[in-house]
């Protein structure tokens, strides 16, 4: 039923300047109903939580990153920079009673398959963020390697605040997953 398997990863090389890992990490939250209303009840009260808000599906990313500082005759450069990325994707999951009319069980795939969609749509922002962040440190120039840690660190920040609102963004422009078919209860 999950969009994906309960652990994948990927690496995306970047040659001798590192890559990009990321290791993704489906869970989901149990919930029981017998009826739309049910169901949704159980989602507003198991559901993750962000920001003080309950949602129905949620994608948390940790963010790491290494590297090795080489001193050159111009100041510090970076190598072997390695960019680690763990998702947590959050779904409910529901296992229909015996006797559950047809109707709501498609009703409930319907809503899955969109809800599995957009949070798709945060793990794609979140690896692009991390290349972002690669491809970010490989330009990164000091004039001491002492300096460079908090360079990097900067610009590693100003990287992560420009896709959280990009993923604000995406939530904003779809609703939090609304206008791609994440609803419930479904529309009739």
């Amino acid at each position: 039923m999950a969009a994906w398997p309960a652990q994948a990863q990927n690496s995306y090389p970047g040659g001798a300047t590192g890559y990009v890992r990321s290791d993704v990490r489906v869970q989901y939250y149990d919930i029981q109903g017998r009826s739309a209303g049910d169901l949704l009840q159980a989602m507003l009260r198991g559901g993750p939580e962000w920001q003080g808000q309950r949602y129905f599906g949620l994608t948390n990313t940790e963010v790491r990153y290494s590297y090795t500082r080489i001193p050159t005759t111009t100041g510090c450069d970076l190598t072997d920079i390695e960019v680690h990325l763990d998702i947590t994707i959050t779904l409910p999951r529901w296992q229909p009673f015996s006797g559950t009319p047809y109707a709501l069980e498609r009703a409930w795939h319907q809503f899955d398959r969109a809800l599995q969609h957009h949070e798709a749509g945060h793990q794609r922002l979140a690896e692009e963020e991390g290349e972002m962040i690669r491809r970010t440190l490989v330009g990164v120039r000091t004039p001491t390697c002492e300096a460079m840690d908090a360079e990097a660190q900067q610009q590693v920040e100003r990287v992560r605040a420009t896709y959280n609102n990009l993923h604000r963004g995406y939530d904003s422009r779809t609703e939090h997953g609304r206008s791609q078919g994440a609803i419930w209860p479904m529309p009739e």
